[in-house]
Protein backbone atom coordinates (compact mmCIF):
# COMPACT_ATOMS: atom_id res chain seq x y z
CA UNK A 1 0.00 0.00 0.00
CA UNK A 2 1.43 3.34 -0.75
CA UNK A 3 0.27 6.37 1.80
CA UNK A 4 1.45 9.95 2.72
CA UNK A 5 2.26 11.16 6.30
CA UNK A 6 0.93 15.09 5.63
CA UNK A 7 2.38 15.91 8.72
CA UNK A 8 6.07 15.35 7.90
CA UNK A 9 7.67 17.29 4.73
CA UNK A 10 10.66 16.32 2.85
CA UNK A 11 12.95 17.93 0.13
CA UNK A 12 13.76 15.91 -2.90
CA UNK A 13 16.77 16.45 -5.11
CA UNK A 14 17.14 15.34 -8.61
CA UNK A 15 20.70 13.62 -9.08
CA UNK A 16 22.52 12.90 -11.82
CA UNK A 17 24.81 9.98 -12.04
CA UNK A 18 26.68 8.07 -14.76
CA UNK A 19 24.81 5.25 -15.63
CA UNK A 20 21.13 6.11 -14.35
CA UNK A 21 18.79 8.07 -16.40
CA UNK A 22 16.94 8.75 -12.94
CA UNK A 23 17.65 9.50 -8.99
CA UNK A 24 15.05 11.14 -6.55
CA UNK A 25 16.16 11.35 -3.09
CA UNK A 26 14.72 13.01 0.14
CA UNK A 27 17.19 14.74 1.81
CA UNK A 28 17.08 12.88 5.38
CA UNK A 29 19.54 10.13 5.22
CA UNK A 30 18.20 6.51 6.00
CA UNK A 31 20.60 3.84 7.16
CA UNK A 32 17.72 1.11 7.73
CA UNK A 33 16.91 0.40 4.62
CA UNK A 34 14.78 -1.95 1.90
CA UNK A 35 14.36 -2.19 -1.28
CA UNK A 36 11.09 -2.07 -3.64
CA UNK A 37 11.72 -3.11 -7.13
CA UNK A 38 9.11 -2.90 -10.27
CA UNK A 39 10.31 -4.97 -13.29
CA UNK A 40 9.09 -5.60 -16.84
CA UNK A 41 10.52 -8.15 -19.28
CA UNK A 42 13.70 -8.07 -17.66
CA UNK A 43 15.07 -5.17 -19.84
CA UNK A 44 13.24 -2.50 -17.66
CA UNK A 45 13.49 -1.63 -13.80
CA UNK A 46 12.16 0.85 -11.01
CA UNK A 47 13.90 1.10 -7.98
CA UNK A 48 12.33 1.98 -4.52
CA UNK A 49 14.29 2.68 -1.23
CA UNK A 50 12.18 2.87 1.85
CA UNK A 51 13.22 2.87 5.17
CA UNK A 52 12.43 -0.28 6.90
CA UNK A 53 10.91 0.72 10.22
CA UNK A 54 8.21 3.47 8.95
CA UNK A 55 8.52 3.05 5.18
CA UNK A 56 9.11 6.31 3.99
CA UNK A 57 10.26 6.82 1.31
CA UNK A 58 13.97 7.30 0.72
CA UNK A 59 14.93 7.32 -3.17
CA UNK A 60 13.71 6.49 -6.35
CA UNK A 61 15.95 5.11 -9.15
CA UNK A 62 15.28 4.41 -12.82
CA UNK A 63 18.14 2.00 -13.48
CA UNK A 64 16.74 0.58 -16.61
CA UNK A 65 14.23 1.42 -19.36
CA UNK A 66 14.65 -0.10 -22.92
CA UNK A 67 11.05 1.75 -24.26
CA UNK A 68 11.45 6.03 -23.82
CA UNK A 69 10.52 8.88 -26.07
CA UNK A 70 11.53 12.45 -26.01
CA UNK A 71 8.26 15.27 -26.54
CA UNK A 72 9.29 18.88 -26.57
CA UNK A 73 6.18 20.14 -24.72
CA UNK A 74 6.31 20.02 -21.07
CA UNK A 75 4.93 18.08 -18.58
CA UNK A 76 1.38 18.10 -17.59
CA UNK A 77 0.84 17.77 -14.05
CA UNK A 78 -1.68 16.50 -11.82
CA UNK A 79 -4.39 19.79 -10.37
CA UNK A 80 -5.03 17.62 -7.27
CA UNK A 81 -2.73 16.06 -4.93
CA UNK A 82 -1.94 14.89 -1.18
CA UNK A 83 1.26 16.41 -0.13
CA UNK A 84 3.56 15.08 2.11
CA UNK A 85 6.23 12.09 3.18
CA UNK A 86 5.57 9.13 0.59
CA UNK A 87 5.36 5.69 2.51
CA UNK A 88 5.34 2.49 0.55
CA UNK A 89 4.72 -0.81 1.84
CA UNK A 90 4.74 -2.91 -0.82
CA UNK A 91 6.29 -6.10 -1.73
CA UNK A 92 9.80 -5.93 -2.44
CA UNK A 93 9.53 -7.35 -6.32
CA UNK A 94 6.57 -6.09 -8.34
CA UNK A 95 6.13 -7.43 -11.85
CA UNK A 96 4.31 -4.55 -14.51
CA UNK A 97 3.02 -5.03 -17.73
CA UNK A 98 4.37 -1.99 -18.87
CA UNK A 99 7.49 0.76 -17.98
CA UNK A 100 7.16 3.45 -20.19
CA UNK A 101 9.06 6.75 -19.47
CA UNK A 102 8.77 9.67 -21.17
CA UNK A 103 10.97 12.91 -20.83
CA UNK A 104 9.53 16.32 -21.31
CA UNK A 105 10.99 19.70 -21.24
CA UNK A 106 10.93 20.27 -17.74
CA UNK A 107 10.55 16.75 -15.94
CA UNK A 108 10.17 12.89 -16.50
CA UNK A 109 7.29 10.97 -16.24
CA UNK A 110 7.53 6.75 -15.99
CA UNK A 111 4.74 4.96 -16.49
CA UNK A 112 3.97 1.53 -14.98
CA UNK A 113 0.44 0.88 -15.93
CA UNK A 114 -2.11 1.69 -18.97
CA UNK A 115 -4.47 2.27 -15.59
CA UNK A 116 -5.34 6.00 -14.97
CA UNK A 117 -4.36 7.86 -11.67
CA UNK A 118 -7.25 8.47 -9.47
CA UNK A 119 -4.97 10.04 -6.37
CA UNK A 120 -1.25 11.45 -6.31
CA UNK A 121 0.44 12.37 -3.86
CA UNK A 122 3.66 14.76 -3.58
CA UNK A 123 7.16 14.88 -2.08
CA UNK A 124 9.23 17.91 -3.04
CA UNK A 125 8.99 17.49 -7.19
CA UNK A 126 8.20 13.90 -7.06
CA UNK A 127 4.48 13.05 -7.87
CA UNK A 128 3.04 9.23 -7.26
CA UNK A 129 -0.10 8.05 -8.87
CA UNK A 130 -2.33 5.60 -7.68
CA UNK A 131 -5.12 3.71 -9.64
CA UNK A 132 -8.44 2.42 -8.64
CA UNK A 133 -7.07 -0.74 -7.37
CA UNK A 134 -3.96 1.45 -4.96
CA UNK A 135 -1.48 0.36 -6.80
CA UNK A 136 1.52 1.94 -8.38
CA UNK A 137 0.58 3.06 -11.95
CA UNK A 138 2.26 6.46 -12.45
CA UNK A 139 5.47 8.47 -11.43
CA UNK A 140 6.33 12.23 -12.14
CA UNK A 141 9.57 14.00 -11.57
CA UNK A 142 8.63 17.73 -12.17
CA UNK A 143 10.70 20.96 -12.24
CA UNK A 144 14.01 19.57 -14.22
CA UNK A 145 16.44 21.94 -15.81
CA UNK A 146 17.34 21.19 -19.61
CA UNK A 147 20.67 19.72 -18.71
CA UNK A 148 18.53 17.44 -16.38
CA UNK A 149 15.98 16.42 -18.99
CA UNK A 150 19.31 15.81 -21.44
CA UNK A 151 21.05 13.92 -18.62
CA UNK A 152 17.77 11.56 -18.55
CA UNK A 153 17.94 11.24 -22.29
CA UNK A 154 21.41 10.90 -22.58
CA UNK A 155 21.59 8.15 -20.26
CA UNK A 156 18.92 6.09 -22.14
CA UNK A 157 20.66 6.37 -25.28
CA UNK A 158 23.90 5.09 -23.74
CA UNK A 159 21.42 2.01 -22.09
CA UNK A 160 20.11 1.46 -25.81
CA UNK A 161 23.20 0.38 -27.35
CA UNK A 162 24.05 -2.03 -24.86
Amino acid sequence: MISINCKEKSYTEFVTEDYFPVIVSVNDYVDNISYCEYGCDSKSLLEFTVNRTNKAFYRMKLILCKKYEKRAEMMTLPDSYIEGTITMDVPDKNSTDTLFTIIYSDGVEIRLSDKKAVQYYKNGNLYIGIDSNEDLCIVKVSNLSESETEHVLNELNYQEKD
